[in-house]
């Protein structure tokens, strides 16, 4: 129920349909059907966390209905300003956790050192979430609507003492 609450608080837009959602700390979509695209405000502290790799970027992913397989493969673009995309990275999901009648989010941290990340005019960046559609299962799974959220997520290091 808390992390229900808490993933709920995140959600700043609502939306669906590939629609473009901005925050200086977190972008969200709710029953977005993918593919969705998501942009994040990249101030020049940010954009030298990332660089350093002391910043990653958090994608949380909330299927609206759970899955007992593990899902066929999302890839994260970079969507540039001229439009074309860069393809940063494909993973997979484990088959989702319920608690209290309630699917549970998963996340991915990427670290995206060495990425040319270059804001638009209005400052933001902006990437895409697309899921491949499984050619030989009857499952519509990339179709089912998903909560999505991205945000800068800075890397606690402990001091070891």
């Amino acid at each position: 129920m808390m992390t229900r609450l808490l993933f709920s608080a995140l959600l700043a837009v609502a939306g669906c349909n590939s629609s473009s959602a901005s925050d200086q700390k977190v972008a969200a979509l709710q029953n977005a059907r993918l593919p969705a695209t998501l942009c994040l405000r990249l101030d020049p502290a940010t954009e030298a966390g990332v660089s350093k790799g002391d910043i990653r970027l958090q994608i949380q992913i909330r299927n609206q209905q759970a899955s007992n397989r593990y899902s066929s493969a999302f890839q994260l673009f970079l969507v540039r300003e001229d439009g074309d995309r860069l393809l940063l990275h494909s993973f997979g999901l484990q088959p989702d956790r319920e608690e209290q009648g309630s699917v549970l989010p998963q996340q991915v941290q990427l670290t995206l050192q060495g990425q040319q990340l270059i804001p638009d005019s209005q400052g933001l960046v902006c990437f895409e979430l697309t899921q491949d559609p499984e050619p030989e299962s009857e499952s519509a799974e990339h179709l089912v609507p998903k909560d999505v959220a991205i945000r800068w997520n800075p890397i606690q290091i402990s001091s070891g003492s």
